[in-house]
């Protein structure tokens, strides 16, 4: 008999508990010379100070009281977290061969277990970046090519949009669709219908994953990492959200295991690579032994880059329209930017970036205002290493909290409001800020930073050049809080209509 929600949550603690207890008998002693922190719990770590649901918030509250470099237990585990923006410039540019290493995404470990270019690391990791960075941009990423695949499936977003009918709408799936639609070019050669029954499951299964490690079942794993890994045959039973983020992952890897065979079944060794996946097998056919652990990682970087390519844009997106329905009168300025500089009927390029300043402008500030994945991705040191005086041992995992770069009041005055001026100089022209870094920096940065942009800004021109955006409710009643907060800052849900102009 299935267990309600809130019994299957008090036996998941409880049973975390017990095994907690069981496992050490002993509280967690402090490697010397770490930074300062809260002292830890025996078992709980620093439960007291951080609580699923809020560990951001948490981790923010300890950073003003213990300083920008700090350590906190999660669980028996000390973690090292870098708060503002020069302690992280500082250890991911100016030490980042040392901060290079990747560190766990703890409701994603047991899936990925260090494969994929997202979570692998050392030489595994270099290979595969080396490898999927120069395939990406031999297909058209960064380049011409790559834009007007970009322009095309906006195009395609225009006409569903005309078809709603100033209906209204949640816009999510069709933007994820859209966004989605560029990674699948460049993976497998060709784009889906936003029919497709198929390609709406994998887009679902994606924001599906982004929700449920972020959500505070995903914090509670990330906080005791250790002995979650080792219960997922009794989360199973217990366990909704693990069984929804179990349903997502094997949903995006079936999409993606279905893709490699049918490029395998058709794939010409002697034609040049079409895409992603085939330039992949034509390398494996080129080795006369290729290891098995080559096939998994192959699999888990497209997995990787489908979800990074569907979720994070479209949420960016999602964002920047809930925010025009807050703000009418910026909506105003910017199409009277567009309907200055390109009219209606030309379509935006890259090219008209500079001509666009308050556009720019503007969407920076989504990106800064947002702040989608506050923590950041954990990082773990490649080998031992001193910073500002303290002693960090190898595989020590590292928490650069890039919400508190992007929101830091050194870099950005009134860092809580939303104001797209603050990236405009006297005469209106766009000034950079160096700690604007929603894609993190040093040597993990995000692969597809480049894209992202392109694809933010063209998506974003080309729809407002074509719609006006109406809420059925006031501005006032309109809430900007993100509907959760943990791994990543998830937008909260909205209705709009896309009027045409």
């Amino acid at each position: 008999m299935a267990l309600s929600a809130g019994a299957g949550c008090l036996l998941l603690l409880l049973t975390l508990l017990l095994l907690l207890l069981l496992a050490r008998l002993r509280g967690p002693g402090r490697p010397p010379r770490l930074p300062p922190g809260p002292r830890p719990l025996p078992l709980l770590g620093n439960l007291g100070q951080l609580w699923p649901g809020a560990l951001y918030a948490g981790l923010l509250q300890l950073g003003a009281k213990y300083g920008p470099v700090f350590t906190v237990h999660l669980g028996s585990r000390p973690v090292v977290v870098l708060s503002g923006y020069e302690a992280v410039k500082e250890a991911l540019v100016d030490q980042g061969e040392a901060f290079a290493g990747r560190g766990k995404v703890a409701s994603l470990e047991k899936t990925f277990n260090q494969h994929g270019i997202f979570f692998a690391n050392g030489e595994q990791w270099k290979h595969l970046r080396k490898f999927t960075t120069l395939s990406l941009r031999n297909l058209g990423m960064g380049k011409k090519e790559g834009e007007e695949h970009i322009q095309e499936e906006a195009s395609h977003l225009v006409e569903a949009l005309k078809n709603t009918q100033g209906s209204l709408l949640d816009p999510s799936l069709l933007l994820s669709q859209a966004i989605s639609n560029v990674t699948c070019i460049l993976l497998f050669g060709n784009r889906f219908d936003y029919e497709d029954e198929k390609f709406r499951a994998v887009v679902l299964a994606a924001a599906g994953t982004l929700k449920e490690i972020s959500t505070p079942w995903g914090q509670l794993c990330e906080m005791f990492l250790g002995p979650l890994c080792y219960l997922s045959d009794i989360l199973r039973y217990v366990s909704a959200p693990h069984n929804r983020l179990t349903d997502h992952l094997n949903t995006l890897a079936t999409f993606v295991s279905g893709q490699i065979q049918h490029h395998q079944e058709k794939l010409d060794p002697h034609s040049p690579a079409r895409d992603f996946v085939d330039d992949f097998l034509l390398k494996m056919s080129q080795e006369e032994k290729a290891a098995a652990s080559g096939h998994t990682d192959f699999l888990l970087t497209a997995v990787n880059l489908l979800f990074g390519g569907t979720v994070t844009v479209s949420a960016t997106l999602a964002y920047a329209f809930l925010l025009l329905l807050k703000y009418p009168e910026v909506q105003d300025q910017i199409q009277e930017e567009l309907s200055r500089e390109l009219g209606r009927d030309r379509a935006p390029s890259m090219g008209d970036r500079g001509h666009l300043p308050y556009i720019d402008a503007f969407l920076h500030e989504v990106q800064r205002f947002l702040a989608l994945i506050p923590m950041g991705v954990p990082r773990a040191l490649t080998k031992p290493t001193s910073f500002r005086g303290y002693d960090l041992p190898q595989g020590i995992e590292v928490f650069p909290l890039l919400g508190s770069v992007l929101h830091d009041p050194e870099f950005f005055e009134r860092p809580e409001e939303f104001d797209p001026s603050r990236f405009l100089d006297a005469d209106g022209r766009f000034k950079k800020n160096e700690a604007f870094l929603p894609f993190s920096l040093g040597k993990r940065i995000c692969l597809g930073e480049g894209l992202a942009r392109t694809e933010l800004f063209l998506f974003f021109t080309t729809i407002l050049q074509n719609f006006s955006l109406e809420s059925p409710s006031p501005p006032g009643a309109l809430n900007l809080q993100p509907a959760i907060s943990g791994f990543a800052n998830i937008p909260p849900a909205f209705q709009l209509r896309f009027r045409p102009r």
